[in-house]
């Protein structure tokens, strides 16, 4: 089966024209995925990777080559960093123009090559990677970390890194974008006689707040502004609490008393 790319190569060639070709091998891009904490969404991490990758060769650093050892001309293609071939295709033959493999198409062949890297100028290492994770990420995220991934051959442009963010379940609280959901059991006496009620946020801190008497019991309470962070945003969302009644085991005969007395008085 012909490539098409290779009869527009022809093409292009036919026009005087050559496509650009790349000198090096682009390094690839990584993935990684990473677990965190609803309390670590809220305040944000820093936190560190440990992978292997191509990284730059130390020995020759990252050209695959030692430049003071000079170079020579590339035989195979003759210094021109380009071989030319004859294809047969659905249009007839065509001379198709492709890279030298042999000088990575730089025309030129170095006189000492690095033995460690073995000319490629780059080597797998295991890498220790510090990175941050912004206040707000929502799971399932992908965070692209430019020039993280693989080093391209001698020298060429890295890949980047690509990491899933993934939130670990919270024990107390529910989460739906930036809101959060959290239940709460009171007592009916308590909320009948306007105390207030206290609950924890997910910054650590504990709120007080009063249920006013001709609330709905059954939607939740919100509180503004005391949900998550909004990613890439100085706002934040709103902390819905459920309120779940607690109703008493046993009741007291005095109990019993002081609750019909109390019906009575609210009829």
């Amino acid at each position: 089966m012909t490539d098409m790319g290779e009869i527009f190569d022809a093409f292009f060639e036919g026009m005087g024209l050559r496509r650009k070709r790349k000198t090096y091998e682009r390094g690839n891009d990584l993935e990684a995925r990473i677990e965190i904490t609803l309390e670590e969404v809220f305040r944000g991490a820093n936190k560190t990777l440990h992978f292997e990758k191509f990284a730059a060769c130390e020995n020759c650093g990252g050209l695959g080559h030692f430049s003071k050892e000079g170079v020579a001309t590339c035989q195979t293609c003759g210094g021109q960093g380009e071989i030319k071939e004859l294809r047969r295709g659905f249009f007839g033959s065509f001379t198709q123009v492709k890279p030298c493999e042999k000088c990575f198409s730089t025309g030129q062949i170095p006189n000492k090559v690095c033995g460690d890297c073995q000319g490629a100028g780059r080597m797998k290492k295991t890498v220790k990677f510090d990175f941050e994770i912004a206040p707000g990420v929502e799971n399932g995220q992908i965070i692209r970390i430019s020039g993280a991934g693989d080093v391209g051959v001698r020298g060429g442009a890295k890949g980047d890194l690509y990491i899933l963010v993934k939130i670990k379940a919270h024990p107390v609280f529910d989460r739906k974008s930036s809101d959060l959901f959290v239940k709460k059991e009171v007592s009916i006496l308590d909320i009948l006689l306007g105390k207030k009620i206290d609950v924890l946020t997910i910054g650590g801190n504990i709120l007080n707040f009063e249920i006013a008497p001709e609330a709905d019991l059954e939607r939740p309470v919100r509180i503004p502004n005391e949900g998550l962070p909004i990613f890439n945003s100085t706002r934040r969302g709103d902390l819905y609490v459920k309120l779940i009644i607690k109703q008493p085991k046993r009741l007291s005969a005095k109990a019993k008393k002081l609750l019909e007395e109390l019906r009575e008085e609210l009829k």
